[in-house]
């Protein structure tokens, strides 16, 4: 027999993916794996923050849930393929070619945190494209 949780103020059922989890500082598993995509951002404010954070949030919630454990690796591939990705055009930009490609490049590092965000708060698996399988999810 299922059990069904329920809203103390509604009394509607509430599904597991809203069940508020006070491991993962009382957020929802999916507002969690929203935070780990954009804390790719956090580079704008602070230096290094944008590798630090997401690290961070995922040694503390792998062990926790494998969705969890999910987001942090395609993030974690995403974050490697991005910086291989830069000091190559960067290289290319000393032939003048890597000038038109780093823009595209820099606004995919925005651009796909946030749509990996998105996907995360709707309960959703996302790969990054153009990301290299460096760990096997």
């Amino acid at each position: 027999m299922e059990s069904v949780n329920m809203n103390t103020t509604t009394k509607q059922p509430i599904s597991n993916e809203q069940i508020v989890n006070p491991d993962l500082f009382g957020m929802t598993e999916d507002s969690y794996t929203s935070m780990m995509h954009a804390s790719q951002l956090a580079g704008l404010m602070v230096p290094g923050l944008g590798i630090v954070a997401p690290i961070g949030l995922w040694l503390y919630g792998k062990d926790k849930s494998e969705t969890l454990k999910q987001h942090g690796l395609h993030i974690f591939n995403w974050m490697i393929t991005f910086h291989l990705l830069l000091i190559f055009v960067i290289f290319l930009c000393f032939l003048f070619v890597g000038i038109f490609i780093l823009p595209l490049l820099i606004a995919t590092a925005f651009i796909f945190p946030i749509i990996g965000a998105v996907k995360a708060s709707k309960g959703k698996e996302w790969v990054y494209p153009l990301s290299h399988d460096f760990f096997k999810v």
